[in-house]
């Protein structure tokens, strides 16, 4: 029986999908542990990680460009952020494989905040930032990168529809300016995430189907 979200077959791939998505599990659980210790436990928690430019240039405190990945400000941006690793994140590293999609979500992330830093520095702006929002763009920049390679026409297929209208809620709401929101995570990460793609589609011949998406 065919359903708006594809047939038995399709079901049947979501379940492999979502069974043996590892890190995406892995990467849910340290959030949510670090989100928990960050709000609710210590809150000073959220400053010994968060992303501060004068840390990682004076201090050399190079790990503030991973942890901040890791840690959220308040239910809706952990939720949101969660919500499309979840939805994007798994289909993406069965695609990859584990240790390609680990790989690409810690580098974009870091890309994200490799640019913020650079950003602020050349508008004289000194501002804390976390948040997983640019690794998260990294794997939709990945995700446009393969539906560009394999064809616009890919978009019709009903099995995409309800994934790509979560997307675009997403995308649309990330580009917005909003105080407090920092755009050019989201920039990095979905730049260094759409690289990669092409890297590993195109150079490195990995032009399959994605399977539960197609």
């Amino acid at each position: 029986m065919s359903s708006f979200f594809g047939g038995s077959g399709y079901m049947d791939a979501q379940d492999r999908v979502y069974k043996t998505a590892y890190v995406c599990y892995g990467i849910l659980v340290i959030t949510l542990i670090a989100y928990i210790i960050g709000n609710i436990i210590a809150p000073v928690f959220q400053y010994w990680g968060d992303l501060r430019p004068d840390r990682v240039l004076v201090y050399r405190e190079y790990y503030r460009l991973v942890t901040p990945v890791f840690l959220h400000e308040g239910v809706e941006h952990i939720a949101g952020n969660m919500i499309m690793l979840f939805v994007f994140g798994a289909l993406i590293e069965n695609y990859t494989g584990h240790l390609v999609f680990a790989i690409l979500y810690l580098m974009t992330g870091i890309a994200g905040n490799v640019l913020t830093i650079h950003y602020e520095l050349e508008m004289g702006e000194d501002f804390a930032s976390l948040g997983a929002s640019g690794a998260v763009m990294g794997i939709i920049g990945f995700t446009f990168a393969w539906v560009i390679v394999r064809g616009i026409s890919s978009l019709g297929n009903k099995a995409m529809l309800g994934r790509f209208m979560v997307l675009g809620i997403y995308v649309y709401r990330s580009v917005q300016y909003q105080e407090g929101v920092n755009n050019i995570a989201h920039i990095g990460g979905f730049v260094a995430g759409f690289i990669i793609g092409i890297i590993n589609i195109v150079i490195f011949k990995n032009n399959k189907r994605m399977e539960g998406l197609e």
